[in-house]
């Protein structure tokens, strides 16, 4: 039987109610990072060398300081990142490392 438009055979999902699949790959998401301990996790950012350091770092930065809502720039695309990682790792890591001890101060 084709579907009828405004036909009240069936509602679908009640607005509000989680997606049984959607709920399933966010618990196990959640027990795969939870199987990881922060030593682990820095060994692991240690081990990384250059761009993949950065972007690593910045992603995790996104937890410890949030983005002012009024600030927040909607360009997120991957070109925006790596122009950002180009410009850090187009400065010398003594003054990068300085600025940033500078600002933890």
């Amino acid at each position: 039987m084709p579907f009828e438009k405004g036909h009240t055979y069936s509602l679908g999902r009640p607005k509000g109610s989680k997606n049984k699949s959607t709920e399933i790959v966010k618990q196990t998401v959640a027990k795969v990072a939870a199987s990881f301990t922060i030593d682990e996790i820095l060994y692991e950012i240690r081990g990384l060398e250059g761009r993949d350091k950065l972007n690593a770092i910045f992603h995790l930065w996104k937890f410890v300081v949030p983005i002012p809502r009024d600030e927040v720039s909607e360009d997120t695309s991957v070109d925006t990142r790596t122009a950002w990682i180009d410009k850090i790792m187009a400065v010398d890591p003594d003054e990068l490392h300085q600025k940033i001890m500078d600002g933890i101060k």
